[in-house]
C-alpha cells in the first residue's frame, strides 16, 4: 500500500474490532477510528415519526485508518 492510503473495514463483533485494531497497529497504520452502527426501525407515519415500540437492533462496526 502507498503511504497515507485510506483503509476501511466493516466487522460484526467487538472481538473482531480488537483483532483488526491490533493487526493495524502492528503494521503501523495511523489515524485509527472505530464507529458503531445501529439499525433501528421507525413507524412509517409521516405526521408522527417515532421508533418502533420494540427495538430489535442490529449493530456493526466501521474501522478506518491510513497506512503509515
Amino acid at each position: 500500500m502507498k503511504k497515507g492510503s485510506p483503509v476501511g473495514f466493516l466487522v460484526p463483533t467487538t472481538n473482531q474490532v480488537s483483532s483488526t485494531l491490533q493487526a493495524l497497529k502492528e503494521n503501523r497504520f495511523i489515524n485509527l477510528e472505530v464507529v458503531e452502527l445501529l439499525e433501528r426501525h421507525y413507524k412509517p407515519v409521516p405526521d408522527r415519526l417515532r421508533p418502533e415500540d420494540r427495538m430489535v437492533a442490529h449493530t456493526g462496526y466501521l474501522i478506518f485508518g491510513r497506512s503509515g
